[in-house]
């Protein structure tokens, strides 16, 4: 992978600049050399080819130097989110077989975490700190699979799918992606979403601007002194979601922006935020929506207004074929809902959890879960889930985690967990929770804390409304009728 990506820049793009972080300038030859140094601290620790490393790093060019690094010793890392809670990443642990973790901790963090016994630190000046079993070799796969790395999708159980990424498959992914989003040498990217995403690493994250040879700007969305970065640095490409765009917006100043494209996705996207976009950043907006399963569709610069403002696009390779079947698998006419199924290139062979894998593909089509419909121009119209979920700020929350946490809170009778509207983030999480005597709103409050910190669940799948109801309604077959209690919550008040 690095050679693949990196190594071929060395000759004439050596001195080009790779990464922007902060006041800290990266050339390519810069990157590759540290890069280097990362492989001989892991070589010292004489770990092997397809172990398994779960890879939990805050800043971004440690993240990316470990990244590569792992990757060329032929070890493979689990790319996890930062916040990720102890329950979730103890489950990908064992999942994995994980022989260590990569990360930025103190000691007491690693010691609630199973498995790790021996601790090393690869870097003291950036604490970066290598926790480890006793036996550094032992491994899950072997060379016949050809894993790069892994990434994680949701779960409903605390374990998250764990999506195994192919050589082959992201080397083609790369070269199309550059393509179709037209990066070259001198894209300017602003990097502004999480590099343990699909989003934010190759499509069209970092790895894509660097196999283009462009270079990389770190930024915080939510810090006001990203517009001053955006005409400072000259960005003229930005990845980013709905709801990070909507921050953006609402702190922004009274003039407007030139950035060439700006690349929107992880959640629905209106019409009227879409226009807006353009208007105020000065850009060619393109709408994707892809899976960290390997489904890719998106719009092109060269598409109008309506396609780009109203519709998700195309697939972006022509060999990959889609369809939208109705429950009974039959394939539907144009603006028939339905869900999506999709076959290609960069689709995966299914979930390294196994048990997960029962029922995904039809006819080697991946079913998505996702509902949409074909427009009468051949695009395609993303409408929602087919199995509920909560997306916050791109973050996909299953409200039957949650529920199920919650049900074990003694004095708690019922507990549901709703996805409500929120300005910021997309949706938030409500929890309504039925109890069986009467409790302080206070006290209630701090059981849920108490129960989900005991846990070690993720920050973000914490309930941020908490309604409290002596029932609920339900439909005339008995069951419970969550959008009704949406629309009685969402009007109370009005």
């Amino acid at each position: 992978m690095i050679d693949f990506i990196l190594k071929k820049h060395l000759k004439e793009n050596k001195n080009k600049i790779a990464i922007v972080d902060g006041c800290t300038k990266i050339t390519y030859e810069e990157l590759y050399n540290n890069i280097g140094k990362k492989i001989q601290k892991l070589n010292n620790i004489e770990i092997k080819k397809n172990s398994i490393i779960i890879l939990k790093l805050k800043t971004e060019q440690m993240f990316i130097e470990y990244f590569f690094s792992i990757l060329n010793i032929g070890a493979i890392p689990v790319l996890c989110p930062y916040d990720i809670g102890n329950y979730e990443l103890n489950n990908i642990i064992k999942e994995t077989s994980s022989i260590g973790i990569i990360c930025e901790e103190d000691i007491n963090f690693l010691e609630s975490i199973t498995r790790f016994e021996k601790y090393i630190f690869l870097d003291k000046g950036s604490n970066i700190i290598f926790a480890g079993t006793n036996d550094f070799n032992s491994t899950k796969f072997t060379e016949d699979n050809k894993i790069e790395f892994i990434m994680m999708s949701g779960g409903t159980t605390g374990i998250p799918k764990l999506v195994p990424i192919y050589s082959e498959k992201i080397k083609k992914h790369l070269k199309i992606v550059v393509e179709h989003y037209k990066l070259n040498n001198n894209t300017r990217l602003l990097s502004i979403l999480p590099l343990n995403h699909k989003f934010g690493l190759y499509s069209p994250g970092i790895l894509s601007v660097f196999y283009a040879g462009g270079t990389v700007i770190f930024g915080d969305a939510k810090n006001p002194s990203i517009f001053e970065k955006i005409k400072k640095c000259s960005i003229n490409f930005i990845s980013i979601t709905p709801s990070l765009m909507k921050m953006l917006l609402s702190c922004m100043e009274e003039y407007t922006y030139k950035v060439d494209t700006i690349v929107i996705g992880g959640e629905l996207v209106d019409s009227i935020l879409a226009k807006k976009i353009e208007l105020k950043m000065g850009c060619t907006l393109i709408q994707s929506y892809g899976m960290t399963e390997g489904v890719l569709f998106a719009t092109s610069i060269e598409d109008n207004d309506k396609t780009r403002f109203f519709t998700q696009g195309k697939n972006i390779s022509i060999k990959d074929s889609w369809k939208i079947v109705d429950e009974l698998g039959n394939e539907l006419e144009k603006n028939m809902v339905g869900e999506v199924l999709y076959r290609g290139d960069f689709l995966f062979k299914g979930y390294l959890n196994k048990k997960l894998n029962g029922g995904i593909f039809n006819n080697n089509y991946f079913k998505t879960g996702d509902m949409a419909f074909i427009n009468d121009d051949g695009n395609i119209v993303i409408v929602g889930r087919k199995v509920e979920q909560i997306n916050i700020a791109g973050e996909k929350v299953f409200p039957q985690e949650i529920e199920y946490h919650l049900k074990k809170i003694a004095g708690f009778k019922e507990s549901i967990i709703l996805g409500l509207p929120d300005e910021f983030t997309g949706e938030r999480i409500c929890a309504v929770i039925v109890t069986e005597q009467d409790l302080e709103y206070k006290i209630i409050r701090k059981k849920i804390q108490n129960q989900l910190d005991r846990i070690g669940i993720s920050k973000y799948k914490y309930p941020t409304q908490v309604v409290v109801r002596k029932n609920l309604p339900y439909t005339n077959v008995g069951k419970l009728d969550k959008n009704k209690l949406k629309e009685e919550i969402i009007n109370y008040g009005k």
